[in-house]
């Protein structure tokens, strides 16, 4: 008698089913048009929904992040380092030179600096991130910026769910390289989806991360403003950081974060460019602080 008997994942619901899903939204891309919806359930995160009666087969497991992440294209691991951390080209110490975007992002505003450095000056046509939504600033969206103003309007930390991932049609449909920021398991699907759909591959001039241990939950966020006394429909804009990269009290509700295993050594390693959001090197007073830059996704170390 058997009994604990095998059981296996076999579909994206299965995914959802056994709570593995991180809510990237790559199955939003990467299914027909119409098939999935992505729902933001308030205590849980943004999950799929399939309907009109698709159902996702097997290979839709060959992009999801909370199946299976692939690291063939990483250099092989031989420092003590590289298994901790994950391969690493160059780690460089910095911040972005540009006064405001330092003031007004996070980690020394490197990753809206490199992001907006590709738009200016290597003739990259757009970036896909993440935003606070202006309606409901307790949530975020998935936007496209394609100037400075836009990049500066939408920097900092958001410790609640997103899906950029949803949003690698609008890179696909480009007419040139592109940036893409998310978190490290948005880039595991990032990198899975690229080498079977070379369009995106090559449209994709740019992928960067930030060293991540999970999303909160909407519900997260609620009960930090519940906690400030704040009136959510008197809210207009929440930002997690304060100017200048410090961080207001509590940035989240640690009641409502939920780590998942596979991807908690991840730290961005299957991306460009990795700027961790919380390895601060404080300055002395009057100059800016320093902050870690990982150079990652190459095929071999160099020598």
């Amino acid at each position: 008698m058997t009994l604990f008997p095998s059981r296996k994942i076999r579909t994206l619901q299965d995914v959802v089913a056994w709570r593995l899903c991180c809510g990237c939204g790559a199955c939003a891309y990467a299914m027909p048009e119409g098939s999935v919806h992505l729902v933001n359930f308030e205590d849980v995160g943004i999950r799929p929904c399939f309907i009109n009666n698709h159902t996702p087969d097997i290979e839709n497991l060959s992009y999801c992040p909370g199946y299976r992440i692939a690291d063939t294209n990483l250099a092989p691991k031989i420092t003590r380092g590289d298994h901790e951390f994950g391969v690493a080209l160059e780690i460089w110490e910095g911040h972005a030179s540009d006064a405001e975007i330092r003031y007004r992002a996070s980690s020394g505003g490197i990753l809206s600096a490199l992001a907006l450095y590709c738009l200016e000056n290597e003739g990259m046509k757009l970036v896909v991130h993440t935003a606070m939504d202006e309606k409901q600033p307790w949530l975020n969206r998935t936007v496209i910026s394609r100037t400075r103003t836009e990049i500066l309007a939408r920097t900092g930390s958001r410790y609640s769910p997103s899906s950029p991932c949803e949003g690698l049609k609008w890179i696909e449909e480009s007419d040139g390289p592109c940036v893409f920021i998310g978190r490290p398991c948005d880039v595991a699907a990032v990198s899975a989806l690229r080498r079977h759909r070379p369009q995106l591959d090559k449209k994709l001039g740019l992928v960067l991360t930030f060293f991540c241990a999970g999303t909160p939950s909407t519900l997260g966020t609620l009960e930090l403003l519940k906690r400030l006394g704040a009136s959510i429909p008197a809210v207009q804009s929440i930002r997690y950081r304060a100017t200048a990269g410090r961080e207001i009290s509590m940035y989240t509700s640690a009641m409502h974060l939920r780590i998942n295993p596979s991807l908690r050594e991840m730290l961005g390693q299957l991306n460009s460019v990795s700027a961790p959001a919380l390895q601060t090197l404080p300055g002395r007073f009057g100059t800016p602080g320093r902050h870690i830059l990982w150079r990652c996704m190459a095929k071999a170390r160099p020598q």
